[in-house]
Formats: C-alpha cells, sequence, structure tokens
C-alpha cells in the first residue's frame, strides 16, 4: 500500500454528442478539476485519463515534469498535443479517448477494497462528475467491484426479506398443525435461531 497504486478501480465514462467534445478547452478545464478533486479524496490513490497523457507530453515538450497543473491555453495547443501523442502509434489514446474524442474513460484507483465501499464510492464520483461538468456530458460509472458491491446490497436486502417471510410461513404452518396460536408462536423459538444463523 505505501508503495504501489491500487489494482481496485472505479471507471468513469463521459460522453457527448459532438465530435470533439470531450477536448473543448472549458470542458477540458473542468474534467481536470474533477479528476484534482478526486486525488483528493482519501479513498483515491490516483486518478488516469487522457487529461495525464496531455500534461505529460506537454511536461516533456517544454522540459518541465513537475509542471503538473498545466492547461492547455487554446483549442490549437491541445491539437497539437494530441498528433505528439498519436505519433507513438494508433492505439495510443484509444483506451482513454477515443478519436472523435467524445467518448472518455477515467479510471479511479481506490485503495478501500472493500466491494460495497467500492459502490458507495462510485455513486459519489458519478454525483460529483454531474455537479462539476455541464449538462451536455452524459456521465456513467461502472467497475467489477462497483457491480459486485451492488449486488451484495441486493442479496443482502433479498435475504432480510425472505428471512423474515420464512419465519412468518412456518409459525402459520406451526399454527394451522399444532391447532393453538400460543403453541405456534412458542414452537418458533427453536426455528428462529437456525434462520437467524442462516440470516
Amino acid at each position: 500500500d505505501a508503495h504501489f497504486a491500487s489494482t481496485t478501480a472505479v471507471e468513469l465514462y463521459l460522453e457527448v454528442d459532438e465530435d470533439g467534445g470531450l477536448i473543448d478547452v472549458e470542458r477540458f478545464g473542468a474534467v481536470a478539476k474533477l479528476e484534482q478533486e478526486l486525488e483528493a479524496r482519501e479513498d483515491v490513490d490516483v486518478v488516469v485519463s487522457y487529461v495525464d497523457m496531455l500534461r505529460a507530453t506537454h511536461a516533456s515538450v517544454v522540459g518541465d515534469t513537475t509542471a503538473r497543473p498545466f492547461l492547455p491555453l487554446s483549442p490549437e495547443a491541445m491539437a497539437q498535443l494530441f498528433v505528439l501523442i498519436e505519433m507513438q502509434g494508433p492505439d495510443a489514446l484509444s483506451e482513454l479517448i477515443d478519436f472523435p474524442r467524445r467518448t472518455a474513460r477515467l479510471t479511479v484507483y481506490t485503495n478501500d477494497r472493500g466491494l460495497r465501499a467500492q459502490d458507495r464510492l462510485a455513486q459519489q464520483i458519478e454525483a460529483l462528475a454531474r455537479e462539476r461538468l455541464d449538462a451536455e456530458v452524459r456521465v456513467e460509472v461502472t467497475g467489477v467491484g462497483q457491480l459486485l458491491g451492488a449486488w451484495v446490497d441486493d442479496v443482502i436486502e433479498g435475504q432480510r426479506r425472505g428471512l423474515g417471510f420464512s419465519l412468518l410461513v412456518i409459525m402459520i404452518i406451526l399454527m394451522i398443525g399444532f391447532r393453538s396460536v400460543r403453541l405456534g408462536v412458542f414452537s418458533m423459538l427453536p426455528n428462529v435461531l437456525p434462520l437467524l444463523a442462516v440470516g
């Protein structure tokens, strides 16, 4: 944990309708600020996105690798950085942003490996992204941990409902079997313990 980044990740997808929509300078700045805000959280190790690729390329061009808080000032400057990155190969950016610049993925590495915690984090990330980005950006959060975390909550809720239903049905059957409400309720005591243990 001290020396390596987490392998547990939540995926944040951004999508707009117009070509080049995600490299609009103002929107790009909003995505960069969102990334910095996410990285400031205690439960987030690092965020990886096309913003990082542009930042690293810009730093190597100007010869200052410490220049983290960089944002391109013009569409032309950003286009030149994209060209430099794509000179490394056609797939240099394909996992982070598509060629029409309409869909992007931000990978949020979290240091909390709990499935339910990842689901809660995903919900918070989605809410924050919707708040920080303009209404034209569609936001979707997913990931294996997040999906499993949501399913765990569903399973637990189903178990809770199933346990109550089982208790009720068994009590009714015992009341009918003994032909006595009082005996039916008392005979539930030995039946409740195994159901509670399973629950």
